[in-house]
């Protein structure tokens, strides 16, 4: 579960570890349920406009997904 209050991840009542970039696209992901969240629009709301390259994107995907 995901508090966006606290900012924090439970999973069976245990707080998950995550990045603060992991909890934001999760973020973006939970404000958009069964649409589309694009590229240009993570790079926007998780890194202020500025990510380096669509590496940083896809790495914190793969973290998200884990």
């Amino acid at each position: 579960m995901f508090d966006d209050v606290s900012y924090t991840l439970t999973r069976a009542g245990k707080q998950l570890k995550a990045e603060a970039q992991v909890l934001n696209v999760l973020r973006c992901l939970l404000e958009n349920p069964g649409g589309i969240v694009t590229k240009a629009e993570l790079i926007d709301r998780v890194w202020c406009g500025s990510a380096r390259n669509s590496n940083a994107i896809s790495t914190t995907v793969a973290k998200l997904r884990k």
